[in-house]
């Protein structure tokens, strides 16, 4: 009885690690072949009404060409049903499977359902309608196999396969050993529910992905036509201020477009990486003005930070505002320089910076950021993210926006990210 203890533990490792049901089948069934020296052994799983082998080895293809599907049909090709209207079936093999089968000579049935018997060829002692024999069914029998075990897999209460074990010897089987048998395929339809329920639940993720997916897709072109309408509507007014706000306003809205770009490109609708949205959005700011490396270099210092999505829309907002600035007011026709974008992690804290070496702040700037709507839309983005805004050294043009990371948010620590 070692042998079949021994055999139930690798089996419980076998069900425990991952991978798909037809996989695991088969290893369950080279387990219990190599362990009990079975001469053949197969596993049925049920199909719609009928239970085919998943996985068998040992038998021969002519057996399981034969053997493979035990749904009963009439002579014209149709499923037989019995009163209730349930499908019949056929061999033993059916009998159990359906809870029809019973003990018989030298047969026996245990209260778990499992028919077993040492010496098959006694069943052949039946009148001459019932013999095996001459009927389509039991080719154990006709395949000389002495001793079968016949051991339903449940999954609760319901019957949804079948561990076949058959030897060729007589007396291979003990009561212990059946009854190790029926833990087994126990256990074994636990985890095909389990499996199963695994399986649903990633295609229901990824159908609900696939659905946040188009959604952000289809934001972002929504947010591209209203960018081209407000493009159109830019050539229309001839007055420098009008345009100078539908541009401000087309940057804005490309700020938010870019973003659900990158989470259905990413298919991470948790979280966004800052670093990478940062630098496309600073990419796509300086060549929407038009600003080429020879005039103004963009340096990007940017550590990977994650943020929710709500957080990451004002980040962005932000990043865009800073920019837009800083190229309007700190490079006048002819200056060159370079602006600066900085994103690190201090402690529980991000750090997010903008700096140029432009022209610098003016000495009214206090008074004049009152009437800026882009630095009062700054101060606000700032508040939105909880965070705080400091402006300075003056006269260096540098905006630093700091806030809380998820981690510190959420009440995970965890170390701060270095750039690669």
């Amino acid at each position: 009885m070692e042998v079949y203890r021994g055999m139930a533990q690798e089996v419980l490792q076998v069900l425990n690690k991952p991978g798909n049901v037809e996989g695991t089948i088969r290893r369950v069934i080279e387990g219990l072949r190599r362990r009990a020296g079975f001469d053949a052994i197969g596993i049925r799983l049920r199909s719609g009404e009928d239970f085919p082998y998943l996985a068998a080895e040992g038998f021969s293809d002519d057996f399981l060409r034969a053997g493979d599907f035990l749904l009963a049909r009439d002579g014209s090709g149709q499923v037989c049903r019995d009163k209730e209207g349930l499908a019949c079936l056929e061999c033993t093999c059916g009998l159990v499977l359906s809870g029809h089968a019973g003990p018989g000579k030298d047969a026996m049935l245990t209260p778990g359902g499992t028919f077993w018997t040492n010496d098959s060829r006694a069943l052949l002692d039946l009148p001459s309608d019932q013999d095996p024999r001459f009927r389509p069914r039991n080719r154990c029998i006709h395949e000389g196999y002495a001793s079968v075990a016949l051991v339903p897999i449940r999954d609760d209460e319901q019957v949804v396969g079948l561990i076949q074990a058959n030897c060729l010897r007589r007396d291979a089987f003990a009561l212990e050993a059946v009854e190790i048998l029926e833990s087994i395929g126990s256990h074994v339809g636990a985890a095909l529910r389990r499996k199963r329920d695994e399986s649903d639940l990633r295609s229901s993720l990824l159908e609900k992905e696939a659905l946040l997916k188009e959604v952000h897709h289809r934001v972002k072109n929504n947010l591209q036509v209203i960018t081209s309408l407000l493009r159109l509507e830019t050539r229309r007014h001839p007055l420098p201020e009008t345009q100078r706000v539908l541009i401000d306003m087309q940057g804005r809205i490309q700020s938010m477009a870019l973003l659900h770009e990158s989470l259905y490109r990413s298919g991470n609708f948790a979280t966004v990486d800052l670093a990478a949205y940062v630098a496309h959005l600073a990419g796509q700011s300086f060549r929407a003005q038009g600003i080429t490396a020879e005039s103004v270099v963009l340096d990007l210092a940017l550590t990977p930070v994650s943020v929710t999505m709500e957080r990451a829309v004002p980040c962005g907002l932000l990043v865009n505002e800073l920019l837009s600035n800083a190229l309007k007011h700190g490079f006048p026709p002819g200056r060159r320089g370079r602006i600066r974008v900085d994103l690190r992690v201090a402690g529980l804290e991000a750090v997010l910076s903008v700096t140029d070496d432009g022209v610098g702040l003016p000495a009214d700037f206090d008074a004049r950021r009152q009437h800026s709507l882009g630095l009062q839309l700054v101060a606000d983005l700032a508040r939105q993210l909880g965070g705080r805004l400091e402006i300075g050294p003056k006269p260096q043009a540098t905006f630093t926006v700091t806030f809380a990371t998820e981690a510190s948010l959420t009440g995970a620590v965890s170390k701060p990210q270095v750039p690669g």
